[in-house]
């Protein structure tokens, strides 16, 4: 693994939590 796959990979993972973050701030919400 090359230093770039795994910043990319991290990134992701990242992205990844910040969508689940939302999703999971919306059924709060409408709960």
């Amino acid at each position: 693994m090359n230093d770039d796959s795994i910043r990319s990979s991290q990134h992701r993972l990242k992205d990844l939590h910040r969508v689940q973050f939302m999703n999971h701030g919306k059924e709060v919400k409408m709960a």
